[in-house]
């Protein structure tokens, strides 16, 4: 098992549902952790957890974070003191929430799908509506690849934020995933409808995007909270676009980062409920309407999405 002690006891906690397996350790002298008490120690239990991930994304993920939230309610520790315990365990959690991407959603090896996936797993490279791999003949749009070390890397201080607190606000941390990636992927007006070139480009290294980079940095920032999320393929207002559905407290919303509304002179994200309890954006059509201060928006979903994983 190539597992560090840290990822041997995120597994254990994710596959235990124990969201408390972190903070399970002894003293040294020096007042640092000496030894973590609960660790999975065999490899049935890492192919136990894989298996279990291929079908429940959005869960283990989740324990994953309450985890790592958990040590910030660490009263053994001072406020410093937990503060630089979660820090020493980025590095072992972002590569661990990776290894079980590619362990449970290897490579397609050449082979394009066809429709919106419900996950995003590292190293999925959204190809648009044109099958093609080769760039020679693609006449659609760029391919984007997701590499979420370099994802969690560039966004490191978003997790410290929303983390640091110990406590979980849905509501309210989709609204600081939505803001920081509106901040820091600037929206590129010069190639509002222009493609980005045929080739691959890696989605980290945009300082500028459009929506379907917006739509697909929220999805992969949503997922590694722990929230259940899909990546949402629309026209708006006639125009292709891309946002994505977000559920909170029971019920769906409409998230688009790219667009804020403005209501009562304020500009927020916009963030909207639907009617729709149950989604399926692959077998099903919707129609949603949002209005804001600046007239009425119209979304309306299609399930054409070209994708492989690399």
């Amino acid at each position: 098992m190539n597992l560090t002690t840290h990822q041997r006891a995120l597994a254990f906690g994710a596959l235990y549902y124990d969201e408390m397996a972190l903070n399970a350790y002894q003293f040294d002298k020096n007042h640092r952790e000496r030894r973590l008490e609960k660790v999975i120690e065999k490899d049935s239990e890492l192919e136990c957890l894989i298996n279990r991930f291929k079908e429940d994304q959005k869960n283990i993920l989740a324990l994953l974070r309450r985890n790592m939230m958990n040590i910030m309610l660490d009263q053994r520790l001072t406020s410093f003191e937990r503060s630089t315990r979660l820090e020493r365990y980025w590095p072992d959690y972002f590569a661990f929430m990776i290894l079980l991407d590619r362990r449970a959603f290897p490579s397609s090896n050449g082979q394009v799908y066809n429709h919106v996936p419900e996950y995003i797993p590292d190293r999925l490279s959204d190809m648009g509506i044109d099958p093609r791999i080769n760039q020679n003949l693609r006449i659609n749009r760029e391919k984007i690849e997701v590499r979420k070390k370099d994802i969690f890397e560039k966004a490191k201080s978003l997790f410290f934020e929303v983390y640091k607190t110990g406590r979980w606000n849905k509501e309210e941390f989709v609204d600081k995933i939505a803001t920081w990636i509106y901040k820091n992927v600037e929206y590129d007006f010069d190639n509002m409808y222009k493609g980005f070139g045929k080739g691959s480009i890696t989605l980290d290294e945009l300082k500028k995007g459009v929506c379907r980079h917006h739509a697909l940095y929220a999805q992969v920032l949503n997922q590694a909270f722990g929230l259940t999320s899909r990546l949402l393929k629309c026209e708006y207002n006639g125009i292709p676009h891309a946002a994505n559905l977000v559920r909170v407290n029971g019920m769906w919303n409409l998230l688009d980062v790219t667009n804020p509304v403005t209501v009562g002179g304020e500009e927020y994200t916009c963030f909207f409920p639907i009617a729709e309890r149950s989604i399926d954006l692959n077998r099903d059509s919707y129609d949603w309407t949002v209005v804001d201060d600046q007239g009425v928006r119209n979304y309306k979903s299609r399930n054409n999405m070209c994708f492989r994983i690399k």
